[in-house]
């Protein structure tokens, strides 16, 4: 069976080669991640997602409503009973939605809230 040809990372300079499937040697992948997260903190929309995120009043938002909504509710719709991961703002933060209001959380699967943050262009 022909094996996949591998591809140099994506590192500026980096010579190391990488499977087709990943962007970054092993080095780099851990350095793209600290920059990532460096970047966030940066920039004050996101730091300000990021302490929301992290903070107690939403983490207990979230376990509370995913005890009394363990489905996905885009999953039920298509008939399978899949349980939910992410607890979903319906009108996304940015876009003005309420942050801790019970009328803008929905449950998703981790498929579907990835589904969604695309279709709504991007992430936060």
């Amino acid at each position: 069976m022909p094996v996949a040809s591998r591809k140099p990372c994506a590192h500026p300079g980096c010579g190391v080669t990488v499977n087709r499937t990943d962007r970054w040697c092993a080095t780099h992948r851990k350095q793209s991640a600290r920059q990532s997260m460096r970047q966030r903190r940066e920039d004050p929309v996101k730091r300000r997602a990021l302490a929301f995120y992290s903070s107690k009043a939403w983490r207990e938002a979230r376990a509370v409503w995913l005890a009394d909504h363990p489905l996905c509710v885009d999953c039920m719709a298509d008939k399978r009973l899949v349980a939910a991961t992410v607890v979903d703002h319906i009108v996304e933060i940015n876009a003005g939605g309420a942050m801790l209001d019970p009328d803008n959380f929905q449950s998703l699967c981790h498929t579907c809230h990835s589904k969604k943050t695309r279709r709504d262009g991007g992430a936060w």
